[in-house]
C-alpha cells in the first residue's frame, strides 16, 4: 500500500541535528501520494512551468519518440501529449510507487507508454533514437561530473537535431557554491553520489557550460520565475 508522508521544504544548508539522508527510491516511494500537491507548492505558477516545458515540442500527429527522466507520476506526460497526441513515451524512475501511479493516471494511454523502473545515472540508452528527452525537477540530485557524464548519454541517445528539455530548480551562482558547500559537509567523501536525496541546484550559467561540454548547442532559456526555469539545447 502506498503512503504519504511530509515533504521537507528542500535540505537544509546547514546540517541539523536530526538531519537524515534517505536513499532516493526510499524517499519519493514513501512520498508518491503527496508527490503532486508537493509540486504544487513548490512550483508556484504551476501550469506555466510545464507549457513551458512542451513549448519546444512541435505539434504533430506523428509517433515522435520521448525519454522522459525522473518522471514521477507523470504530470508533465499530459501537456506533452497536447502537442504530439500520438508521441512514444520512455518513462524512467527510480520510485515504484510513482510509477504506480502513473500507470493508474495513463491507463487510456497505456500503449503509448513504456515504463522503466530505473536510475536514468546508471540505464543505457539506445543512441540516436528518442527526438524529445525531458526532465522536470530532477537534475537538481547530481553534482556536476554526474551531471556531465549523464549529459554527455543524453547527447548521444537524442536524434540529430533532437531536443533535451530540461525544468529544474535553479540558483544564483553565489548559493550554488553554498549548497555545494552544504552538501559537502553532510556527504564528505561518500562514493554514493546521486543515491541519496539531497538538493545542490545549479545556476544557468554552470547548466550552460556543461551543455557546451556535452557537446549540446543552442541554449535557449524558455521561461524562468525566481528559482524555477526551463531551458532547451539541441543536438
Amino acid at each position: 500500500m502506498l503512503c504519504s508522508l511530509p515533504w521537507r521544504g528542500g535540505a537544509a544548508m546547514a546540517k541539523s541535528d536530526n538531519f537524515q539522508l534517505e536513499e532516493m527510491s526510499h524517499f519519493f516511494d514513501k512520498r508518491a501520494l503527496g508527490y503532486d500537491n508537493h509540486m504544487r507548492g513548490v512550483i508556484r505558477s504551476f501550469d506555466p512551468f510545464y507549457a513551458a516545458l512542451s513549448k519546444p515540442i512541435d505539434r504533430t500527429d506523428l509517433p515522435v519518440r520521448v525519454l522522459d527522466l525522473g518522471c514521477g507520476t507523470g504530470t508533465e506526460i499530459k501537456w506533452i501529449f497536447k502537442k504530439a497526441p500520438n508521441a512514444q513515451i520512455t518513462c524512467v524512475d527510480v520510485s515504484v510507487n510513482m510509477l504506480e501511479l502513473l500507470r493508474v493516471k495513463y491507463e487510456q494511454w497505456s500503449d503509448r507508454l513504456t515504463i522503466m523502473n530505473a536510475s536514468y545515472v546508471e540505464a543505457d540508452f539506445e543512441p540516436d533514437r528518442y527526438d524529445y528527452i525531458v526532465s522536470a525537477m530532477t537534475m537538481h540530485h547530481l553534482l556536476r561530473d554526474d551531471k556531465l557524464k549523464l549529459y554527455k548519454k543524453l547527447h548521444s541517445a537524442l536524434k540529430p537535431g533532437g531536443l533535451y528539455i530540461e525544468g529544474d530548480y535553479v540558483e544564483t551562482p553565489d548559493r550554488e557554491r553554498r549548497w555545494l558547500e552544504a552538501y559537502k559537509s553532510i556527504i564528505g567523501d561518500n562514493s554514493a553520489h546521486g543515491q541519496y536525496h539531497y538538493d545542490i541546484p545549479s545556476s544557468i550559467e554552470t547548466e550552460r557550460c556543461l551543455f557546451e561540454a556535452a557537446g549540446f548547442k543552442d541554449f535557449q532559456l524558455l521561461w524562468q520565475e525566481e528559482t524555477n526555469a526551463v531551458y532547451s539545447v539541441s543536438k
